[in-house]
């Protein structure tokens, strides 16, 4: 391996090298390397944050697309072996993140079943002012 940081390897870290060849470069290519760690450590804390900010909308959006796997499934228009999670991946081309999934359906738990009077268990305007971890925290108990 060489002794010098490769761009190209240190861009998409695709090349592992030893220990004794960190030893020894100089302190600013090794620099280079922390750096890169702490750019892509800030960017995925960000992600995470912008994700969880977001969670209880993301939640919203499932759990109407909830409703609507459960009409297209009934009237039949779905194949019979079809999954919500099959559904999801074929409108958004991707898989469905676990939290999401899980609070949506403690927003259908919550905030669309009726008590006796015809009320929802847990009004809209109160699921949104929650807590991001509150609600979170709550799925598992609903």
């Amino acid at each position: 391996m060489a002794n010098t940081p490769n761009t190209s390897a240190h861009a998409d870290a695709k090349k592992l090298m030893w220990y004794a060849d960190f030893t020894t470069l100089k302190v600013a290519d090794l620099a280079a390397y922390c750096k890169k760690i702490v750019v892509v450590s800030g960017a995925i804390i960000k992600a995470q944050e912008a994700f969880t900010k977001n969670i209880a909308f993301y939640a919203k959006v499932v759990a109407a697309l909830k409703r609507a796997y459960a009409e297209k499934r009934d009237a039949r228009d779905l194949p019979g072996d079809w999954t919500f999670k099959d559904y999801f991946k074929s409108v958004s081309s991707g898989d469905l993140p676990a939290r999401v999934e899980s609070m949506a359906v403690l927003f259908n738990s919550l905030c669309l079943t009726r008590d006796a009077q015809g009320k929802p268990l847990l009004s809209e305007e109160h699921f949104d002012a929650a807590a991001s971890d509150w609600l979170e925290k709550s799925c598992p108990v609903i």
